[in-house]
């Protein structure tokens, strides 16, 4: 029923290899954006108001936020893609799509 092709096999392995480095910078990503919001904000508990380096750090903060709440969006795009990857690696390997 199935046809071995190593060609199909080849495309499962490069997606499957990619898998931890995206899984890697994700995390890294997510680590840095956790990290930076703490320290801008001790940062700003030692800066008074209305000063350029109060309105940079108010400002980074309410970005990090931001770019902070849509982690969870961006982590399930790269579980999609990864799936979407495997599929089309694994079809030509079982005899449908593209040969």
């Amino acid at each position: 029923m199935f046809r071995k092709n190593k060609k199909g096999m080849q495309g499962v392995v490069n997606v499957i290899s990619a898998v931890p480095v995206i899984a890697i910078l994700a995390v890294v990503m997510t680590v840095v954006i956790s990290f930076g919001g703490t320290i801008l904000t001790k940062f700003s508990a030692t800066q008074t108001a209305n000063q350029a380096d109060y309105n940079i750090t108010s400002y980074s903060l309410a970005g990090l936020g931001t770019f902070g709440s849509f982690l969870p969006v961006i982590w399930l795009v790269i579980a999609i893609v990864v799936i979407v990857g495997l599929l089309f690696a694994i079809l030509p390997s079982v005899g449908l799509g593209k040969q």
